[in-house]
């Protein structure tokens, strides 16, 4: 009987083992031991003192991503014996049965998605129904427990049938070896519906039935063509066997949509229109975005995609210029020299550039002219001394002579305008305070011009000074100015910053 069931269950696997050309089917072979509960083991599953061999051959096919439908013929043998256990010797009841069992089972991947490449590593749930062929061997007649007679008795003669039903789930784990080998571990649990497995039920405890398991490895094959990232071509017909893709790109992936391959796109993240391999190129002149130095004008490959502009006509392109608006020379890289505040100091070497100064104090501005420039000057609007950080103290004349002989007004160039008069203010003050004391004032200009030019240039600048403290009350007798051209100049006249220096007037207070 046994061999009978075992053929008709061979002959049912058969058509499973010959369809698994198709390409979505797998099949192998697990091994491992097999263990039951019952009658005869005192502790739970699993019992390492009464594991056995379980063997079984399965095919498999992929229903979905994360679904496959399994078959089993296995076979294998539990067994118990009581002279393992202290208590049950004068029980000593002992069983072996060979089970023979065909199982069909849904197999679900909760971590496989649609549209994804296998992973290496894919854990499984599984639950089905099985049919399993038994002959339990039970050798109860050694009990030397007369009060087990009759239930030894209603054993023996009360076996269930041979062939019975039986419930199996579980978990297991695979691991893709390569295309076509499949590695895994897999623990396997059998609910059953009988207490027979062991032969033995009421000599023993009638309340439950018998259950098995069995705690495996696996080896399994893949048949025929294999799909490894799951995008619906066979690996040999896939261009990325290892990474899904649509079937009008040859499997490939396109992680842009722009109809490029990530293989072939140098932009596989930016959707682009497949003029310049996949990258976007927004004014089209065939330069890609990410490397357009002006991705919205249309430019020239060798200009790193701007346009040969040169909006401020200095010799410098447009792209290359930092200012491209303002004309400036090649040494500055296009941009201008810039004074902003206009006090003979360039913006970039002013630390003051929005307001007039002087040079001595880096273009920052000493507004009462006591020698200490604002930014340090605690009384920036009350002349004072250093040693009081700026504010006034009570000094003789003579020292405040002293400071403002030291300053100078500025002019500009071929001009007798005076765009400041804080200075004049400071000595019309000083005279109205101090009568006695008289005032020299010189004019001075640069070496631009004629000589004769430049003297009458200077003495009107002289002029004006006197013309201003004059109209403001001073008395003439008490003033003279002069003309000096360029003669006696301050700082040299080789470049701009220096020649303004030289377009002055100085002052020289007296008694």
């Amino acid at each position: 009987m046994r061999f009978t069931v075992l053929s008709v269950l061979v002959f049912c696997l058969i058509p499973t083992m010959v369809f698994s050309q198709s390409q979505t089917w797998e099949g192998g072979l697990s091994f491992g031991g097999m263990n039951y509960t019952g009658d005869l083991v005192k502790s739970t599953f699993p019992n390492a003192k009464e594991t056995n061999t379980w063997i079984s051959v399965y095919a498999s096919r992929q229903i979905r991503e994360q679904l496959a439908f399994q078959a089993h013929l296995g076979t294998g043998t539990i067994s118990g014996d009581d002279r393992n256990y202290e208590d049950r010797k004068l029980r000593s009841f002992y069983f072996q049965t060979q089970i023979v069992e065909l199982q069909v089972r849904l197999q679900w991947y909760p971590f496989a998605r649609p549209g994804q490449a296998e992973a290496r590593f894919q854990p499984y749930g599984f639950g089905g129904i099985g049919l399993f062929y038994l002959s339990p061997d039970a050798t109860l007649n050694r009990a030397k427990l007369p009060n087990l007679r009759e239930a030894i008795e209603f054993d023996q003669n009360n076996q269930s049938s041979q062939l019975q039903p039986a419930l199996p789930f579980g978990l297991g784990l695979d691991y893709q070896l390569n295309r076509r080998i499949k590695l895994g571990l897999e623990a396997d649990l059998r609910l059953t519906t009988t207490d027979y497995l062991d032969g033995v039920s009421q000599a023993g405890n009638p309340e439950g039935n018998d259950w098995y398991g069995s705690l495996g490895l696996k080896i399994g094959y893949r048949f025929g063509k294999s799909d490894l990232d799951g995008d619906g071509i066979v690996d040999q017909q896939d261009g990325c066997p290892e990474w899904p893709g649509p079937i009008e790109l040859g499997g490939c992936p396109d992680s842009d949509g722009d109809g490029i391959t990530d293989l072939s796109d140098l932009c596989p993240n930016l959707k682009g229109d497949g003029s310049v391999s996949g990258c976007p190129d927004r004014d089209g002149d065939g330069v890609p975005d990410p490397d357009d130095r002006c991705p919205d004008i249309a430019g020239h490959f060798q200009m790193g995609g701007c346009p040969l502009n040169d909006r401020d006509k200095d010799g410098i392109p447009d792209q290359e210029d930092p200012c491209p608006l303002q004309f400036g020379p090649p040494e500055r890289q296009g941009c201008p020299l810039i004074d902003s505040d206009e006090d003979g100091l360039l913006d970039e070497d002013d630390h003051c550039p929005d307001k007039y100064g002087l040079a001595i104090f880096q273009g920052c501005p000493d507004t009462d002219g006591d020698g200490i420039q604002d930014r340090e000057d605690k009384c920036p609007t009350l002349f004072g001394l250093y040693s009081q950080q700026g504010c006034p103290l009570q000094i003789s004349a003579e020292d405040q002579a002293q400071t403002l002989n030291r300053q100078v007004l500025i002019f500009p160039t071929g001009s007798t305008s005076i765009e400041r008069y804080s200075l004049l203010d400071q000595i019309l003050a000083f005279m109205e305070q101090y009568p006695q004391y008289q005032l020299t004032i010189k004019g001075f200009t640069d070496k631009e011009g004629n000589d004769i030019d430049n003297l009458q240039l200077s003495s009107r600048r002289a002029k004006i000074c006197y013309d201003y403290f004059r109209g403001k009350g001073i008395a003439p007798d008490r003033m003279t100015f002069k003309g000096y051209g360029s003669d006696y100049p301050i700082s040299e006249n080789l470049t701009e910053r220096g020649r303004q220096q030289n377009r002055r007037v100085e002052f020289q207070l007296f008694k």
